[in-house]
């Protein structure tokens, strides 16, 4: 053999010996898709505080709202349909409150009764890693499955927040925007605060109880 067929066969060897280490290497990163992501960051999000828009499709109920989270409760406020503005369900120790523009009320009385619940069962589960699979989708974006009693659910991650959370079974989509974690625990906004909370009496509050009732009726007969 001559020195020059040495030299390159020597040359292809190192550069099979650098593409191989690339390969390996590559085996160990948590790097999946776009945005990278151990399971233990993504179930840390919804572990904490955080607060999140979200647009939400429920059987071919399209709604928008404001999702919080913090250790003693999940909170969802609707802003959109107009009918529904002011539906608050609150999922802590003590079961499930719902609220309509400040005033209380029976869940079952109202469209979409089950949604509070569905929401809290799945950050619930996407806070604990013990529940969670770590994958991708087909598209090749990060992604974390699990289960509730509602079914089988799958959230998409993009760089640094949750993209999209899907449950088939329950026909349930949920597509956070502007997804902040508390920092230090400030904080989350409050869902009843606002016209028609119950703060304080002042001048007009009768009036505005009695127009929070006549909707609280007029919501219960719309969702019967």
């Amino acid at each position: 053999m001559t020195k020059r067929g040495l030299l390159q066969i020597t040359a292809l060897l190192a550069a099979l010996t650098v593409a191989l280490t690339m390969v390996l290497g590559g085996c160990g990163k948590r790097s999946i898709g776009r945005g990278s992501w151990t399971l233990e960051e993504a179930a840390a999000l919804f572990a904490g505080d955080f607060s999140s828009e979200a647009a939400i499709t429920l059987g071919e109920l399209e709604m928008t709202g404001t999702l919080t989270h913090s250790p003693e409760k999940t909170s969802l406020s609707l802003l959109t349909p107009e009918h529904l503005e002011g539906l608050c369900f609150t999922v802590g120790e003590n079961g499930t409150e719902v609220t309509y523009k400040g005033l209380s009320v029976q869940a079952e009385s109202m469209p979409v009764p089950g949604l509070g619940k569905a929401a809290a069962q799945l950050v619930t589960a996407l806070g604990n890693p013990v529940l969670l699979q770590m994958g991708s989708t087909e598209s090749g974006e990060p992604a974390l499955s699990g289960r509730t009693e509602n079914g089988a659910f799958t959230l998409t991650l993009g760089e640094d927040a949750p993209l999209l959370l899907e449950q088939p079974e329950l026909q349930l989509t949920i597509r956070f925007t502007d997804f902040q974690a508390a920092e230090g625990g400030s904080p989350l906004p409050s869902e009843s605060s606002g016209e028609g909370g119950t703060g304080s009496a002042g001048e007009g509050s009768a009036e505005q109880v009695s127009s929070a009732e006549e909707d609280v009726s007029s919501l219960q007969q719309g969702g019967e």
